[in-house]
C-alpha cells in the first residue's frame, strides 16, 4: 500500500485552514476553476496525485541533481537506448516569435554526446509541426556552434556536430493523431528519410507522445519502462496508483517520495497558482494567435472573394463585348441579306422578262 502524507482530513478542513491562516490564499482558491481546485484539494486530502506533467512538479520528480537516474531512465525509455543525462542545458530558446502553451521544458546533454529537448505541451494546436522543426533546427545550430568552438584553431569537421533529439509530449492531441489509421498509436518516432532508401546520418530525430491517447482504456498496452513512466505522469487518482504500482513496482518509491515532499499547504497552493498564471498568460497568447490567424484567414478569403468578383465582372464585360460584336455582325448579316434579297428580286424580274421575250420570239416564229 502506498503511503502518502495527508495534509487535511477532508475538503472542508482545507478551506477552513486557508480562511483562517491565509486569507489571500483562500481567495485564490475560491477563484480557481473547478478542475484545478478539485485537483489541489484532492492532493491535500490524499485522494489525488500531483500534476506531474507540469514544470515544478515534473522537475521535483526528475531533478537531475537529486535523482539523475530518473530523468536518464525516462529519456532512455523514449529514445530506446540506455543513456545517462550528463548535463542540464539552459532552455532559453532564441525562437521568441510567439508562445505555445508549454507546461514543461527540459534541455539536456546525454552520454552519447547528443542533445535532448523535452517539451510537454498542453495543446498540440499551439505547437504545430513547423514549430517543432524550428526548435530542432535551433538546437542543431547550437550544436554546430558548440562543435565549431570546441575545434578552436583546428580544422572544423561537420561530423563532430552531435545529434539532436526533439521529444514532444502532448496532453491534448490534434485530430490527425486520432484518426482511424493511427489505431490508438501514442508513440511516434522518426527522422528525415529519402524515398530512394539511401541511408544518411542526419542530425535530427523526433519523438512524439500523445498522453490523451495513452490514457484511453480502449487501447491495450504492454508492460514496458516507457509505459510505466507515462502511467506515472497521467495517473491522477490515488485509487488508480495502486494498480499502476502493481504493474510497475519500481514506481512505488517515487509516488511515496512525491506524496511526502510537500507538507506546507501554502507552498502547494503557490505552486498551483504559479502554474495557472503561466497557463493563463500562455493561453491568452495562444487565443490571440488563433484569433489573429482567423482574422488573417478571413482577410485572405475576403481578398479571394474580391478577386473572384473582379474576375466575374471582367467576364461579364467580356460577354457584353461579345454580345455587342455579335449584334454588329447580325446587323452586317441582315444588311447583306437585304442586298441578296434585292439581287434575288432583280434576277427574278430579269428571268420573267427573258421568259416573256422567249415566248414572244416563239410566237413570232410560229406565225411566219
Amino acid at each position: 500500500m502506498t503511503e502518502t502524507k495527508i495534509l487535511f482530513e477532508n475538503e472542508q478542513a482545507v478551506y477552513d485552514y486557508f480562511k483562517k491562516n491565509d486569507p489571500m490564499g483562500y481567495r485564490v482558491l475560491g477563484k480557481m476553476n473547478d478542475a484545478w481546485r478539485n485537483r489541489l484539494v484532492g492532493y491535500m486530502t490524499g485522494k489525488k496525485t500531483l500534476p506531474f506533467t507540469y514544470d515544478p512538479f515534473f522537475k521535483m520528480v526528475f531533478d537531475p541533481e537529486l535523482h539523475p537516474e530518473r530523468i536518464s531512465s525516462f529519456i532512455s525509455a523514449i529514445v530506446g537506448e540506455e543513456l545517462q543525462v550528463e548535463e542540464v542545458l539552459p532552455t532559453e530558446h532564441v525562437l521568441l516569435d510567439g508562445r505555445s502553451v508549454v507546461i514543461m521544458d527540459l534541455l539536456v546533454r546525454l552520454s552519447n554526446g547528443s542533445r535532448a529537448n523535452v517539451e510537454i505541451q498542453k495543446d498540440a494546436e499551439g505547437f504545430p509541426d513547423e514549430r517543432m522543426n524550428c526548435y530542432a533546427a535551433d538546437n542543431v545550430m547550437r550544436e554546430y556552434h558548440a562543435a565549431k568552438a570546441a575545434a578552436g584553431g583546428k580544422r572544423f569537421n561537420y561530423r563532430d556536430v552531435s545529434k539532436v533529439y526533439t521529444i514532444v509530449i502532448y496532453e491534448q492531441s490534434t485530430e490527425k493523431y486520432k484518426n482511424a489509421e493511427m489505431k490508438g498509436t501514442y508513440y511516434h518516432h522518426g527522422h528525415v528519410a529519402l524515398d530512394s532508401g539511401v541511408k544518411l546520418n542526419l542530425l535530427e530525430e523526433y519523438f512524439i507522445i500523445n498522453l490523451d491517447i495513452f490514457k484511453d482504456p480502449a487501447y491495450t498496452r504492454g508492460i514496458s519502462k516507457l509505459n510505466g513512466w507515462l502511467s506515472f505522469l497521467v495517473t491522477e487518482n490515488m485509487e488508480d496508483v495502486e494498480r499502476v504500482i502493481k504493474e510497475y513496482p519500481w514506481l512505488q518509491e517515487i509516488y511515496e517520495d512525491m506524496g511526502n515532499s510537500l507538507h506546507d499547504p501554502k507552498e502547494v497552493l503557490a505552486m498551483y497558482s504559479d502554474i495557472l498564471r503561466i497557463l493563463d498568460e500562455n493561453g491568452m497568447q495562444l487565443y490571440y494567435d488563433k484569433l489573429t490567424q482567423r482574422c488573417e484567414e478571413a482577410e485572405r478569403q475576403a481578398e479571394e472573394a474580391e478577386r473572384q468578383v473582379e474576375e466575374a465582372e471582367r467576364q461579364v464585360e467580356e460577354a457584353e463585348k461579345q454580345v455587342e460584336e455579335l449584334e454588329q455582325q447580325k446587323g452586317v448579316l441582315e444588311q447583306r441579306n437585304g442586298v441578296l434579297e434585292q439581287q434575288h428580286d432583280e434576277m427574278e424580274r430579269e428571268i420573267k422578262e427573258l421568259k416573256r421575250k422567249l415566248q414572244q420570239y416563239e410566237e413570232n416564229a410560229t406565225a411566219k
